[in-house]
């Protein structure tokens, strides 16, 4: 009998050295919940008997542990709002003069989620951080919301080929560029510098001030004015000129 593509994935995984772990489907409690007790798996990986019993069969959704057991596995995600924001970052890193490790961040393990936002994954040996927030916005109704986002240390991403029936959404993870056997390894300083790009979106919101009776104030970008870079091109790209330089 054939391997799912789920447990294929996973052995790929594992042979990569990514510890796994099998995610419940989504009901009333939420999605992406863990099937086990997961923390151990943050310490040391499932043995490939582990991960064959797990995945099997189709019973549960797949996911990947970040951090020191996956050799630094690092997750950069960043939201389907954002989207046309990738524009913006590759013209920052031509500016900034990391052009060459943009592209090999942005052409070796990407896929999209069931929200429609992307994920990129790297490892980072010997990295220490914990989850990280990068890139804030705000919404119309004045609502905080992030935009660009790390997981690290102490995380966990779900990952293709994860079927909809395991997000609240009902659609699928998608694969759409390499996969565990391209994931690019960088250094600290160069996982500094992609996580540098990506801050570059962030609006740099003031909390409200809510001593005496003042107003609460946050920071804000005067009308027709956008400090993010490269915004002036958004309607100069197209999706195939982000991409196809990088072989998709």
């Amino acid at each position: 009998m054939a391997p799912t593509p789920t447990l294929e994935m996973a052995l790929a995984c594992h042979q990569a050295g990514i510890s796994v772990i099998p995610i419940l489907p989504a009901d009333s409690r939420g999605d992406k919940r863990p099937a086990v007790a997961w923390k151990q798996y943050q310490q040391q990986a499932a043995t490939r008997e582990q991960v064959e019993t797990w995945f099997n069969e189709d019973s549960y959704g797949l996911a990947a542990c970040c951090g020191g057991v996956s050799d630094g596995l690092v997750m950069v995600e960043l939201e389907a709002d954002g989207a046309s924001k990738i524009a913006d970052l590759t013209q920052a890193a031509a500016d900034h003069g990391i052009e060459p490790l943009w592209k090999r961040f942005m052409s070796g393990w990407l896929e999209k989620s069931p929200s429609g936002g992307f994920h990129w994954y790297v490892k980072a040996p010997g990295n220490p951080s914990g989850n990280r927030k990068l890139a804030r916005t705000q919404t119309k109704d004045g609502k905080i919301h992030t935009l660009a986002e790390t997981r690290e240390n102490g995380g966990y991403s779900v990952i293709a080929p994860t079927p909809g029936r395991f997000h609240h959404t009902g659609h699928a993870w998608t694969l759409l560029a390499g996969g565990p056997h391209t994931i690019p390894t960088l250094t600290g300083e160069e996982l500094e510098q992609i996580l540098d790009l990506f801050r570059l979106l962030d609006q740099h919101i003031e909390e409200p001030t809510l001593t005496g009776n003042t107003t609460p104030t946050r920071a804000h970008t005067p009308a027709g004015e956008d400090a993010r870079p490269g915004t002036a091109i958004d309607q100069a790209m197209t999706w195939d000129d982000i991409l196809t330089p990088h072989g998709w």
